[in-house]
């Protein structure tokens, strides 16, 4: 079972390290909601979703292989990480 939340908690960390989705591999624009899972990967809430679809039974993040037992949502900030 997945466990859905929505959390205040900032990812800043998550986008200087990741600045783009793993899985389209294009980059995360101001104002998305990402979706953080278990595991600490983020992802675009879409393509998670679909990456989850097509895999039976239980769920994996594509980039650690870990299994999936929470995701978070987070609303990504306006300055996409970037420090002035």
């Amino acid at each position: 079972m997945i466990l859905c939340l929505q959390s205040p908690l900032s990812v800043v960390w998550v986008v200087a390290d990741y600045p783009e989705c793993a899985i389209c591999l294009q980059a995360y624009e101001p104002g998305e909601a990402l979706k953080l899972l278990s595991c600490s990967h983020a992802y675009h809430g879409k393509c998670i979703d679909q990456w989850h679809c097509a895999q039976p039974g239980s769920k994996t993040c594509p980039l650690c292989l870990r299994s999936v037992t929470a995701v978070a949502l987070i609303p990504l900030g306006a300055h996409n990480g970037k420090q002035d």
